[in-house]
């Protein structure tokens, strides 16, 4: 369910051209077992999500202050399709960082990177959250050397366009907010020069600095508390495509 249609190697009429299809990654989250605690670290009870690495689809990196091991990652069905809904624990910091196992796309010159979510968070002023591309990395927020996407680092609601290279960031507010308990659906277009920024269809800015031009890179999605209260969100589909 994670994997794109298949689509046959096309000769263009002529010339003898060979087309590849589309390096693309689609997950609609329609089927598979989730992530609890209680299975983080159990090789035979493994799903999309695990703390084990290679053993998931997502390698999952969990910060739980308290220990009460009550966060989750669960698989439900939706007026949408599928989505999952992630459920933080319930002190200020505990963290949820998930990342597709393998880095397996790279800025080009013209062949644009396309990463698009859906996503909804309950309570936008108590979470600090980053969703896009970056270097296999557990802790994004915290600080990583080669990442583009969307963030809001500081439990304000306010989405951030963001762009880093070997640790130096260009950050631009897109003046757009989160609402609470409403999806919003996140999309950048990327080459090694330029990254478009758009939230609801609309373009909201560009970034020309500080984009990671020699890494590879995976999706990522990472949801910080910032508070006493366990946080939800739910994502009701991942999308990156790229021309090979």
């Amino acid at each position: 369910m994670a994997t794109a249609p298949a689509t046959p190697l096309v000769r263009q009429p002529g010339d003898g051209t060979v087309v590849l299809p589309n390096l693309q990654y689609f997950d609609d989250f329609l089927v598979g077992p989730g992530y609890t605690a209680n299975n983080a670290t159990v090789a035979s009870a493994q799903g999309k999500f695990s703390e084990l690495a290679d053993m998931g689809e997502w390698l999952v990196t969990v910060v739980d202050g308290g220990a009460d091991n009550g966060e989750t990652i669960a698989l439900a069905d939706s007026a949408t399709g599928g989505n999952f809904v992630f459920v933080t624990n319930d002190t200020d910091d505990d963290l949820l960082s998930c990342q597709l196992n393998g880095e397996g796309w790279t800025l080009h010159a013209t062949n644009r990177l396309l990463f698009e979510i859906r996503l909804s968070i309950t309570d936008i002023s108590e979470i600090d959250w980053f969703v896009g591309m970056a270097i296999t990395d557990t802790g994004v927020l915290a600080g990583t050397t080669d990442r583009i996407g969307f963030e809001c680092p500081d439990s304000t609601g306010d989405i951030d366009a963001v762009a880093e290279k070997d640790s130096t960031e260009t950050s631009t507010d897109t003046t757009v907010n989160a609402v609470d308990a409403t999806y919003i659906v996140l999309r950048m277009e990327a080459t090694t020069t330029n990254v478009d920024y758009y939230v609801d269809g609309t373009l909201t800015t560009s970034i020309t600095t500080n984009i990671p031009d020699d890494e590879h890179m995976t999706p990522t999605m990472e949801f910080r508390n910032d508070g006493a209260v366990a946080q939800t969100v739910t994502v009701d589909y991942v999308l990156v495509n790229q021309p090979r």
